[in-house]
């Protein structure tokens, strides 16, 4: 966790303190390749998390915006996952990803924020350091 509360679950090799390390799969030229997931079930959250997408496209490649998780998940082509939602989706994210051990930054917009602890306000200053 970063001084603004940025949670990042994922290959540890992969991140560290908020920010992605050269081993990813976007170079410097590309921006990383996301795949956004937000709980379908819930309309309050799919609206924010549809709301907030031109925020995260100004500096990542939005692949997908997935909100209904009966089917597999494509994550061949991605380099991280940005999960709207609280910690059960966190969780729900986790295991669908599977062994993939694709990185995931926690938006809260559930209740608690334990694991996904950043809140929606603070995208705009934590997402180019991800991304960078």
């Amino acid at each position: 966790m970063n001084s603004v509360g940025v949670t990042l679950v994922g290959n540890r090799g992969r991140w560290y303190a908020g920010v992605m390390a050269a081993s990813a799969k976007h170079t410097e030229t590309s921006r990383p390749r996301v795949l956004m997931l937000a709980d379908g079930a819930r309309p309050q959250i799919r609206q924010r998390a549809t709301e907030l997408r031109t925020l995260v496209e100004r500096h990542v490649e939005v692949l997908a915006l997935v909100d209904d998780f009966s089917a597999e998940l494509a994550t061949e082509e991605i380099d991280f996952a940005i999960v709207f939602g609280g910690d059960g989706l966190m969780l729900r994210a986790a295991h669908l990803l599977g062994y993939r051990q694709l990185p995931i930054l926690g938006v809260n917009l559930g209740h608690l924020g334990f694991l996904a602890d950043l809140q929606p306000e603070q995208l705009a200053q934590v997402l180019p350091q991800v991304a960078a």
